[in-house]
């Protein structure tokens, strides 16, 4: 096999754009939540991976659920503080009812599973300083910056390759027939 020809390698080509858009995906995600100054990096690298996915419709599917999944675990988490702290419920109690909250509605629904673990990020990674509310769009922003970035680098990932004439074409579910008999049923 020549350069040329393992370079149109469909395989080889997948692996390296997955592997460079995922090295970029964290490092970017990284950047941009440390340029704005969110305290919680981690979490946007995290997202960023956890939504990169090998096949578009599967990254996009990721994307949306982990922008829901987030959304949805946080204003639990919230509602349950607020209802715990007026009824005196320790943090530990309220964790437990935002998490049974949230895997009712993430059970059968993997791709909303992210609520379940926003819950211990909004109660438990805030200071006593600081608002639960503000905790939450914290954790909220860092979580979503990652989806957001990791969803978009999938697309320009794509762009690159269909702009350098590498993009190959799908596999077939029947492919046509050799025999030259005229294929009929």
């Amino acid at each position: 096999m020549r350069l040329t020809e393992s370079a149109r390698n469909p395989k080889l080509i997948s692996l390296v754009g997955f592997v460079i858009r995922c090295a970029a995906s964290a490092s970017i995600a990284c950047w941009l939540s440390d340029a704005i100054g969110l305290s919680h990096t981690v979490w946007a690298s995290m997202s960023a991976l956890i939504v990169s996915q090998e096949k578009l419709e599967a990254t996009r599917a990721q994307v949306v659920g982990r922008i829901a999944g987030t959304l949805i675990g946080a204003l639990i988490a919230l509602a349950v503080h607020r209802a715990g702290i007026a009824t005196g419920l320790s943090t530990l109690v309220q964790l437990t009812i935002a998490v049974s909250l949230c895997a009712i509605i993430a059970r059968g629904r993997p791709t909303l599973r992210v609520c379940l673990w926003t819950c211990p990020l909004v109660l438990l990674t805030g200071s006593a300083d600081q608002l639960p509310e503000l905790t939450a769009l914290s954790r909220s922003i860092e979580v979503l910056l990652g989806a957001l970035v990791g969803g978009f680098l999938h697309h320009v990932e794509i762009a690159v390759i269909r702009s350098l004439g590498l993009e190959t074409a799908p596999a077939t579910a029947n492919p046509p027939s050799d025999d030259n008999s005229g294929g009929g049923d």
